[in-house]
């Protein structure tokens, strides 16, 4: 099978890529966690560093891995690239300027607490999940997780949203 073709056919259908896109990639993230344990990115907008979470807004929501490899709904891209052609045009869009961006990493439990602009869904991260075991290929190229632990928050024995604050 040709490159081309290959690429068409591991691809998740337009409809769910449009439905992922739209919400931020939320549910897809989620599902991608349950997935395969890596933990849930959020880049945020702030308005200074140090900000309060309340003064933030959530951009988007993806999974990485433990290098500079970021996967969501359209795969993997390294952390300047995704920087570059995803967060950059959705601040754009948001017409946000000023200030910068964020990331903080969360537990699946500590992530339906955070006040995201598009809240996950049941239905829709169950959607993510079908759509995943369709695209086996998908799930194949992310590295397995090693340690399902922070590091950094198991030495200090803090809550694992507390540990990137502990790293400006």
């Amino acid at each position: 099978m040709s490159s081309s073709k290959q690429k068409a056919k591991d691809k998740f259908p337009d409809e769910l890529m449009r439905e992922w896109e739209n919400s931020g990639g939320v549910n897809f993230a989620v599902a991608l966690a349950r997935a395969t344990g890596w933990l849930l990115h959020v880049d945020w907008w702030t308005p200074s560093q140090g900000a309060p979470l309340e003064q933030m807004k959530a951009l988007r929501v993806y999974i990485g891995t433990d290098g500079d490899a970021i996967y969501d709904h359209n795969g993997k891209k390294r952390i300047q690239a995704y920087n570059q052609y995803v967060i950059q045009p959705i601040l754009h869009k948001l017409k946000i300027s000023g200030g910068g961006v964020a990331t903080r990493y969360y537990s699946e439990e500590k992530f339906w607490q955070l006040p995201l602009r598009i809240k996950p869904s049941e239905t829709g991260i169950a959607r993510a999940e079908k759509a995943l075991s369709k695209y086996p290929a998908f799930l194949a190229k992310m590295p397995v997780r090693i340690n399902p632990r922070c590091p950094l928050t198991s030495l200090l024995n803090l809550p694992l949203a507390s540990a990137p604050s502990l790293l400006r």
